[in-house]
């Protein structure tokens, strides 16, 4: 996050208006918005829209570099209107623009909630808490076994929209049509994505014969597998095999934390300079 000084003095709502985004990385897909609507820029918008007094001469930019892809289940919006949420925060602190009590006050992150269900759980210290409600009603967990657990992740070439998967469960509900799974890990939402996106079940089909147990993750449309030692390169290779248009296949360790905004930048008279090589919280790709 940037603050370029251009010279020119803008009120809120020109500050607001101003921002310029730019999305790039392994997965800036032609999904990703490029505009106002793209989550980091709603998020900054939160905090620019508390301004309680002049800002200083010049305009936000957001460099946002995609590393989870989109529409994937993976929280990779939600975790980019973190970062942008605390990054603009940390930006107006080392810029000396007033905020109203409310943007720093405890309730505020009920706004940024209400961007993504999954932003509040990206501010847990520990990266790992039990999420009720939509998840945004979060209770803090200490880290625990899943430290050391390795997780193999399969994006098929499908996308699931989030709005729409959560909007079928509600109907699922209505109709009573929703069947849950016994086995305490599970993921109540896999039958909602399974009606809207139907393609996954062919996509769990190839996975089940990978053998293991295999999980939709969030609301679709990658898949997860809970393994009892690191994958050989074999088994990626299979995986990548068998989804030729697969977005992602590849297996991590738990991270245990949060996100990561990499660097907050203010203006000097050359033009801008970082002032911290990485802050607290990233897109979480680890």
């Amino acid at each position: 996050m940037t603050w370029i000084d251009d010279g020119v003095l803008r009120d809120r709502d020109e500050l607001l208006r101003s921002m310029d985004l730019h999305v790039f990385g392994p997965a800036a897909t032609a999904d990703v918005p490029r505009d106002p609507s793209n989550l980091v820029c709603r998020a900054a918008a939160l905090v620019l829209a508390e301004l309680e007094g002049p800002a200083p001469a010049g305009y936000l930019r957001i460099d946002l570099q995609k590393f989870i892809p989109s529409r994937a289940g993976l929280g990779g919006g939600s975790s980019d209107a973190t970062a942008a949420w605390v990054g603009t925060l940390e930006l107006c602190a080392q810029l000396d623009i007033a905020l109203s009590k409310t943007a720093l006050g405890p309730d505020f992150g009920a706004a940024l909630a209400a961007l993504g269900s999954d932003c509040p759980f990206f501010l847990t210290p520990s990266g790992y808490a039990r999420c009720r409600g939509r998840g945004e009603r979060i209770t803090k967990l200490e880290r625990f076994a899943l430290d050391e657990s390795i997780f193999t992740i399969v994006t098929p070439g499908l996308e699931c929209p989030t709005g729409t998967v959560y909007a079928a469960v509600e109907s699922g509900r209505r109709a009573g049509t929703l069947q849950v799974a016994d086995p305490a890990w599970q993921n109540d939402l896999e039958a909602a994505a399974l009606r809207v996106v139907p393609e996954l079940a062919e996509v769990r089909r190839r996975l089940e014969l990978e053998g293991g147990s295999w999980m939709l993750a969030g609301s679709g449309a990658s898949y997860f597998r809970r393994e009892d030692r690191v994958p050989g390169p074999e088994l990626l290779g299979d995986l990548m095999a068998d989804f030729p248009d697969h977005r992602y296949v590849g297996a991590h360790r738990a991270a245990g934390h949060g996100v990561v905004c990499l660097s907050v930048m203010v203006p000097t008279r050359g033009g801008p300079v970082p002032i911290l090589g990485s802050f607290a919280l990233e897109e979480a790709h680890s």
